[in-house]
Order: C-alpha cells, then sequence, then structure tokens
C-alpha cells in the first residue's frame, strides 16, 4: 500500500511544483485549483483534504474498489509529476 503515500507525496510535490510556476507568471489551468489558489486555500485543499482522502484510501485498502481507486490515483499523479517535472526542466533550459 506504498502506492497510496507516493501518490500523496506527488501531490505535494505537484503542489510545490505548481507554485513555483505561479510565481513566475504561469496560470493554473484546473479551475478548481485556480479558484484555491486565488483564495490562498491551495495548501489546505493540497495537504489537508487530500490528505484525508488519501487516508481514507489507505483505510479501506482491503475494499476492492479503493484498491482499484488508489491505483488509479497514483497512476494519474505519477503521469501529473512526469508532466510537470518535464515541464520545469524546460522552463529552466529556456528561462
Amino acid at each position: 500500500y506504498m502506492h497510496i503515500l507516493i501518490a500523496y507525496l506527488l501531490n505535494i510535490i505537484d503542489l510545490l511544483l505548481t507554485r513555483f510556476f505561479i510565481s513566475k507568471g504561469f496560470v493554473e489551468l484546473n479551475p478548481l485549483m485556480k479558484w484555491a489558489i486565488d483564495h490562498n486555500c491551495d495548501w489546505f485543499v493540497k495537504v489537508v483534504v487530500a490528505g484525508m482522502a488519501f487516508f481514507v484510501l489507505y483505510w479501506y485498502r482491503d475494499v476492492k474498489f479503493t484498491r482499484i481507486a488508489g491505483w488509479a490515483v497514483f497512476g494519474l499523479y505519477a503521469i501529473l509529476t512526469v508532466w510537470t517535472i518535464t515541464q520545469f526542466i524546460i522552463y529552466l533550459i529556456y528561462k
């Protein structure tokens, strides 16, 4: 069940990289997170609310649906993190 913890850590990495890009003038494309950033509660959403969601996935890890959901969330965050880190590298090369 380490994938749930790794997905949570990738979530935090996404938050940090998003905040970095916003500080450089980029815009958040996710309308829900854009709202959270505009209202200064993105940290709360990503750390606390997402943390609670990941805890629920862990707590119900023996239920088939949550096992599938946990792996799906892990996969999505892995793809998102690879994409964001790629963008970060491109930014550093061409800034």
